[in-house]
């Protein structure tokens, strides 16, 4: 008797866990859209990533393929002194994070810059000027995994 109820307690926790692991499973093929709503890409497993364009084509896109030649703290860093010093800086604390997606071709050009998310519809002027100086760091990337079409590299930039 005792053991027939261990029986069925294991049974049902293994259930319990298979059901949890293919929720998870699910749960990251889920597209992601960016700020304005729009699909922004569908992981296909660990390295590569269903792309869509703003113009709604589809592309395969290697993920971490490509990175900051000097790290991605000094792409932080980088960018942070860039807003900064910008001429349009406001001044204001934000105290975020912005999340990043840009699309490499095979040569490292940057081909878009989205965000992916926004805490919430309103456009900040502050997005517009990281997004011109991710798009001025064009020449200080490497590839990590050479011979791929697209990358996909995604970045967070906390802004302060």
């Amino acid at each position: 008797m005792i053991i027939k109820k261990h029986f069925q307690i294991v049974i049902v926790c293994f259930f319990f866990v298979l059901g949890s692991c293919l929720s998870q499973k699910n749960i990251t093929k889920q597209p992601i859209k960016d700020s304005f709503g729009k699909i922004l890409y569908c992981p296909i497993d660990s390295d590569k990533t269903i792309y869509y364009l703003e113009t709604g084509e589809k592309i395969i896109a290697t993920n971490n393929g490509v990175e900051f030649c000097k790290g991605r703290d000094s792409l932080s860093n980088y960018l942070s002194v860039k807003y900064v010093n910008h001429p349009n800086y406001g001044w204001i604390d934000y105290n975020m994070h912005l999340f990043f997606v840009i699309l490499f071709d095979k040569n490292l050009t940057i081909k878009e810059i989205r965000i992916v998310n926004g805490y919430d519809k309103h456009h900040y002027s502050f997005e517009d000027i990281f997004i011109e100086e991710l798009k001025n760091t064009e020449g200080m990337w490497c590839k990590s995994k050479p011979g791929k079409d697209w990358y996909f590299y995604f970045h967070v930039q906390k802004v302060y």
